[in-house]
């Protein structure tokens, strides 16, 4: 099935826009095949404009109907260059659905998604975002859209890898230290201290067995 035409319920003037002067847009009905969206109201467009993460909406055919100031942002877009596309033309650059599209889940399910995906923006970044999705019902109950929320999660994911990275090292060092100290079959705490800053401590917990060392963070 597809739309015969999306167009705008109505178009505010934009008043301190973000990128390319875009501010949240709200498709009207979708060749009649599912309800117009009742988020026409000026003051709501704010409200979601106000959010700092990236909020997208999509009908059955995973069209744009809606998208947020930060989602034309981060997708350095036009807002008239995302509504009324696929997601997956657009921000995939695929001519299919995705073989594991969150959002055909939730269709299907009729219950939310959460996965993490590594995205690649227009710029080149490869950034990590954590995306939820959530199924959107009409007034019978049915799922006519989902509503997409995405979360830069890229410097969360860094320091994770830096703290897995600093505890192998620590590791290391451990295992090399055990002989030399005389630790015996057992289980200790070990807390790493950061210099400057008091705040920053951070334990693990390893046993010793057999002269091996096991950790359990």
């Amino acid at each position: 099935r597809h739309p015969s035409s999306i167009h705008p319920v109505r178009r505010e003037p934009d008043r301190g826009a973000g990128a390319a002067g875009a501010s949240t847009r709200i498709a009207g009905s979708v060749g009649g095949a599912v309800p117009p969206l009742p988020l026409n109201d000026p003051f709501l467009g704010r409200v979601l404009d106000s959010i700092t993460d990236p909020l997208v909406v999509y009908d059955r055919d995973y069209r744009i109907v809606m998208a947020n100031r930060a989602a034309v942002a981060i997708h350095q877009r036009d807002l008239h260059e995302l509504i009324g596309r696929h997601c997956y033309e657009v921000f995939y650059r695929r001519d299919a659905v995705c073989e594991e599209c969150h959002v055909r889940e939730v269709f299907h399910s009729g219950e939310p998604r959460m996965r993490e995906k590594v995205i690649r923006l227009p710029d080149g970044q490869l950034r990590h975002f954590e995306i939820r999705a959530y199924p959107v019902r009409d007034a019978e109950g049915t799922i006519v859209h989902v509503l997409e929320h995405g979360r830069d999660i890229s410097e969360r994911k860094t320091l994770e890898t830096q703290v897995s990275d600093a505890w192998d090292e620590v590791n290391q060092v451990v295992t090399m230290l055990v002989p030399a100290a005389g630790l015996g079959p057992g289980r200790y705490l070990l807390e790493v201290r950061v210099e400057g800053d008091p705040s920053a401590v951070y334990s693990g917990r390893f046993r010793v067995v057999d002269g091996r060392v096991g950790w359990s963070r």
